[in-house]
């Protein structure tokens, strides 16, 4: 089971379908493909509840967000040793992935729920900060993780690599 909280910013996003998925740190569980994924609000709080009916995952990237904001999406996910050794590796070029060019990484954002405030239905080029800032306060950069993705049709979003 695939169960998912999301922070409130991001509830109207879930709910009217423009939040296509969710960047997530690399866990012991991991969902794959297929999997039922249960999006929720509130949890470990009262008023819990689920956001939308649960969707399928469709696809399932790795990524990694550097310190100094390069995005690189790898095919497959990656175990946590995995994310070790490919964040060390001098030679990357042994693995499948793709470098981010700047309007992918504010179509990122944005399908990630990286919105402007007063203007959350427009895709910015700030969004793309405002998830790149959401990370360096969250967590310790460089980032890797996964992209766990609801979208029915993820081949439309040209930052996965399907």
């Amino acid at each position: 089971m695939a169960l998912y909280n999301f922070q409130q910013r991001f509830w109207p996003f879930v709910k009217d379908g423009s939040k296509q998925h969710t960047i997530r740190s690399i866990r012991a569980n991991p969902c794959k493909v297929g999997d039922t994924m249960y999006l929720y609000g509130g949890l470990r709080q009262a008023g819990a509840h689920r956001l939308i009916e649960p969707p399928k995952c469709t696809h399932k990237n790795g990524i990694i967000i550097s310190k100094t904001g390069n995005v690189f999406i790898f095919q497959n996910a990656f175990t946590k040793d995995q994310s070790e050794y490919i964040l060390n590796t001098k030679d990357q070029d042994t693995f499948n992935y793709k470098r981010l060019t700047q309007n992918e990484k504010i179509q990122l954002a944005w399908y990630d729920g990286a919105r402007l405030e007063d203007h959350p239905l427009q895709v910015d080029p700030q969004c793309w900060q405002i998830l790149f800032n959401l990370f360096k306060t969250m967590y310790t950069l460089p980032f890797a993780g996964h992209i766990d993705v609801w979208h029915p049709k993820p081949q439309t979003l040209s930052y996965l690599i399907i």
